[in-house]
């Protein structure tokens, strides 16, 4: 059974800081760890390893993107798994 507790808490925490409505150490503190879910642990590594755009060693708008939009994929998968 899915912890949905965990789902839940992940979900919104990773919104407010893409939101800029909390900062990394809020997100570090209070995203779910050892939850032993794979989409939980993905949100949470592309969140802390995401590049930066452009200029010196940033990288491509093309590139920035597709990184958001494997974080929108994971965030609509958590929101279907809390409706199942």
């Amino acid at each position: 059974m899915v912890d949905k507790t965990n789902l839940r808490l992940a979900l919104e925490t990773a919104k407010e800081f893409i939101a800029g409505k909390i900062d990394y150490k809020q997100l570090n503190d209070n995203f779910p760890d050892d939850t032993n879910d794979k989409e939980i642990n993905e949100l949470f590594d592309l969140i802390e390893h995401q590049p930066k755009l452009g200029g010196f060693l940033g990288v491509s708008q093309e590139t920035y993107d597709q990184y958001n939009q494997n974080i929108d994929r994971i965030l609509k998968r958590l929101e279907e798994r809390i409706k199942e």
